[in-house]
């Protein structure tokens, strides 16, 4: 708002703070390191046949979303900052921010959908076969796009352009819904299906997974110290990397979650600017962290990709 910046004469442009550069060098970094990791994941799981497992699968669709994500959203979110008038008109103004939605939509569930994939191999790994095979993992997916694309509609229909004047006239692209009521059902919906929901699953499932995996009798005490050692190696890592996804999934998506709903009276000082400003930076850097995650925990992945990279440099 008018209240950020300093007055400038009638006219002119209107002034640009250090954000205007910080945002755009920060989204490009994100941008580099995520795009790279998450195009390295689809790479090797679909590379070698050893990786293409029903998590795997998940994890590349993750891999697609983030990379859409990173690569189509992250430009103009950035380019948002650099520039205090929307040039590229009304069809973009209405695609760009209604394929924004689609790709926060799509990564929230797919996520939601990997901690219930881990959680039914560790806690019903016999019951849940038939539902834990390649095929089924890539259907979850492509259904989880086709509901984000249909959850999405009501805000490219409510997207349009706005001019008022400062500094001369200025064109945004904003949310302009007939109804406030309805505004305000739209996001606490998508609030609930896309954040409070995959939380409390994600969370139950950590407590359940942890509970199967370090409560009495979770390993046979007839078995030898070294063999024992190493399957408590290997679930340590099962706890720690559903706890990390999880815990990291609540953390860089609170403050955005929290700003969606505080849209009645939000005051725009240069605090709250800023604080919207590190909610954006939260949420791309979940899609550049993700990746990281499953090859720091993920053992096979690891050693499929030196093979890779062997492969690649012979």
């Amino acid at each position: 708002g008018n209240d950020t910046y300093p007055e400038s004469l009638p006219g002119e442009m209107p002034p640009l703070g250090a954000e205007a550069w910080v945002v755009p060098v920060l989204f490009a970094l994100i941008g580099v390191v995520g795009v790279g990791a998450n195009a390295l994941v689809i790479y090797v799981s679909n590379k070698f046949n050893e990786l293409k497992t029903a998590t795997n699968r998940y994890i590349v669709g993750l891999a697609v979303v983030d990379l859409a994500f990173l690569f189509v959203c992250a430009p103009f979110t950035a380019s948002l900052f650099a520039t205090t008038s929307w040039a590229l008109g009304k069809s973009m103004c209405k695609f760009i921010f209604y394929f924004m939605q689609v790709t926060v939509q799509a990564m929230c569930v797919t996520r939601c959908a990997l901690t219930l994939d881990r959680y039914f191999a560790v806690v019903h790994p016999i019951s849940s076969i038939n539902y834990r095979s390649p095929r089924f993992a890539v259907t979850v997916c492509a259904l989880i796009w086709i509901v984000a694309l249909l959850m999405s509609a009501p805000l490219a229909a409510n997207l349009d352009l706005h001019q008022t004047e400062w500094h001369g006239t200025q064109t945004y692209c904003m949310e302009r819904w007939d109804s406030h009521a309805g505004q305000i059902t739209y996001w606490i919906t998508v609030v609930l299906l896309t954040y409070v929901l995959p939380l409390a699953i994600g969370i139950r499932s950590c407590i359940a997974v942890v509970e199967k995996l370090w409560g009495r009798n979770a390993v046979d005490p007839n078995i030898g110290p070294q063999i024992r050692n190493r399957i408590l190696i290997k679930r340590r890592k099962v706890c720690l990397m559903v706890i990390t996804m999880v815990v990291i999934f609540a953390i860089c998506w609170l403050p955005t979650q929290v700003l969606l709903l505080w849209q009645e009276d939000f005051p725009f000082t240069l605090v709250t600017f800023s604080w919207k400003i590190a909610a954006l930076i939260l949420t791309y850097l979940q899609s550049a962290i993700s990746p990281i995650v499953y090859i720091a925990f993920g053992h096979t992945f690891r050693r499929k990709l030196k093979q890779a990279f062997l492969r690649m440099f012979r």
